[in-house]
């Protein structure tokens, strides 16, 4: 038996973020994972989020109150790399043994500890450093996986069988569940990280449940809960930028139909849904086949839309319901003021488009534009920072002449396993960093001056660490595991700058290697072969397809569309 069980009747199921609660509250992957676990009368599901100071406070759950060691399962959900190192305080905190080995050998000894699992985008895309201290990972689209998990896991808790004798015998689909609690030290990872294992089950948005309770959370006052619900419209994007995670791993890209999008209206327009507005989450919300009639139809319905972020396109129903929801804030991402430099990140959008597009935001009552730049893609030149200057200064005079405002976010490119420009791992190796330091530092004290604004940016330090977490190995779990006082900031953690090389060399190695380690094709949902031609089509400056079955395919070999296994 593993944790105590929550009740005779209930097996205890707690629900992690390894973040502070009010990041955790508006994740859409905690609300549908807990709505899935909350229909299985079978257990009792709760939730934690990570302290503001964890040192100073007890780590228990957000309802009941109880230690997370009381409890059969424990899930974390994991958006983001930075928050690996909470996953191991979180543990640490509650007195459970970090290690998944560490627990089973407790378990032979009749103590009692849960059964620790994960899932979400980071760890999805790269399981390898936190693969030591969890039993099972679970990739990507997870909803029927974990549901059919859950099914099965009470018979684990009643029987008091060994986590290996369980799942031996497991009735149902292994496809995209890695059982982590198999590894050791030194083993060959190609025997864990399977083709079967680190696939996943695709399924049309539309066959997906969404969680009509939601805990209200709005995403434009991110301080504060307000009256929104969280509605995915979309799942991937087509676009085929070279340095998206999301882009290259979510492929092809789906979308929630009109009917479905109806049907959740009416679900949550009843008693006890105090909703206002719908904020239409998906990774690229404007390539929705039907935006038009979806923003009309929830406009119609009388609720407010929000729309987190848009790129360009001509929609004029977006635009009517943005005005008719009091929109006041947009965020658009053209990356880089350099149409060369976009092109060489496979962005096939123009100047004169996002202009065109804030001036048509400005019409319908938007008031702030925000604007996210990326620094240090592959072949940037001085060139293209001065053509970057240039463009945001026409945009500052467009949202001035408007009585607008423009903002700035400038934050260093971090290569992402899985994407053609996860071999650009230059600026972060040790005899490369200053300097890159340096010119990061350069560019926005410039940006500042030409654009008369304070600019938001990334700390670097902490950018390092998230691009060694995202392509890093098993290597990394020695740094992430917690000895002493649980820490308070993800930036504090401390790898060695001949480790951090190693993980980011081994990565840009592959560009030149015949021979790829297997469970690496495997984690990566595309074909090397693929990265490595877009690699080289960035420096020849020629763009790609977009994936957009059945009429435009960039040949990417995605295990959603490719069935046999690679080679």
């Amino acid at each position: 038996m593993s944790g105590k069980g929550w009740s005779p009747e209930k097996t205890g199921f707690l629900l992690a973020y390894p973040n502070v609660a009010k990041i955790g509250m508006a994740s859409l992957g905690m609300q549908v994972i807990e709505d899935v676990a909350a229909s299985n009368l079978a257990y009792y599901v709760d939730t934690c989020y990570l302290p503001d100071k964890p040192e100073r406070a007890r780590l228990t759950s957000t309802r009941a109150h109880a230690p997370l060691k009381t409890f059969s399962l424990v899930g974390f959900s994991c958006a983001f790399e930075l928050d690996y190192p909470n996953v191991t305080r979180m543990l640490h905190a509650a007195t459970i043994p970090q290690r998944s080995a560490d627990r089973e050998r407790m378990r032979a000894t009749n103590d009692q500890f849960p059964i620790v699992i994960a899932g979400g985008v980071a760890v999805s895309s790269n399981p390898l450093p936190l693969l030591p201290f969890l039993d099972f990972i679970f990739i990507f689209d997870a909803e029927f996986t974990i549901k059919e998990f859950l099914d099965h896991f009470t018979r684990f808790i009643e029987d008091g069988m060994t986590l290996e004798t369980w799942w031996d015998g497991y009735p149902g689909t292994k496809r995209g569940i890695i059982p982590a609690f198999k590894f050791k030290e030194g083993m060959p990872l190609d025997i864990l990280l399977t083709r079967e294992a680190c696939a996943w089950d695709v399924r049309p948005l539309d066959e997906l449940d969404v969680p009509v309770q939601q805990q209200l959370f709005d995403p434009e006052e991110p301080s504060s809960l307000g009256t929104s619900y969280l509605l995915e419209i979309g799942r991937g994007c087509g676009e085929g930028c070279r340095f998206c995670l999301i882009g290259n791993h979510q492929r092809p890209p789906r979308y929630r139909s009109i009917a479905s999008i109806q049907q959740i209206q009416e679900q949550i327009g009843g008693p006890g849904h105090p909703f206002r507005k719908i904020a239409m989450i998906g990774t690229n919300v404007a390539d929705h086949p039907e935006l038009s009639e979806a923003c009309t139809c929830i406009i119609d319905s009388g609720y407010q839309l929000s729309i987190p972020s848009t790129k360009p396109c001509n929609d004029e129903g977006m635009m009517h319901a943005i005005e008719a929801s009091g929109i006041h804030t947009i965020t658009i991402a053209p990356e880089t003021g350099s149409e060369r430099l976009r092109s060489v990140a496979n962005k096939k959008i123009s100047n004169a488009e996002f202009k065109a597009m804030a001036e048509q935001l400005l019409q319908h009552g938007v008031t702030t534009i925000k604007v996210y730049l990326l620094f240090g893609l592959p072949t940037e030149t001085s060139m293209d920072l001065d053509e970057s200057i240039q463009f945001l200064e026409e945009l500052k005079e467009t949202t001035r002449d408007a009585g607008a405002r423009l903002t700035i976010s400038l934050n260093p490119f971090i290569p992402k396993l899985g994407t053609p420009f996860m071999f650009h791992v230059t600026n972060y190796l040790s005899k490369n960093f200053k300097q890159f330091r340096h010119d990061y530092e350069a560019f926005t004290s410039r940006l500042e001056t030409a654009c008369r604004t304070k600019i938001s940016t990334m700390d670097l330090k902490e950018a390092r660490l998230q691009a060694v977490l995202s392509l890093g190995g098993t290597e990394l779990s020695a740094f992430l595991q917690v000895t002493g006082q649980v820490e308070t900031k993800p930036g504090l953690l401390r790898i060695p700058d001949n480790v951090i090389d190693t993980s980011l060399e081994s990565i840009e190695a592959l560009l030149l290697q015949e021979h790829v380690p297997k469970y690496l094709v495997n984690i990566i949902p595309v074909s090397l072969e693929f990265l490595q031609r877009e690699w080289y089509a960035a420096f020849d400056g020629t763009t790609s397809p977009r994936c957009m079955p059945p009429d435009s395919c960039a040949g990417c070999d995605h295990v959603n569309c490719i069935q046999d296994s690679r080679s």
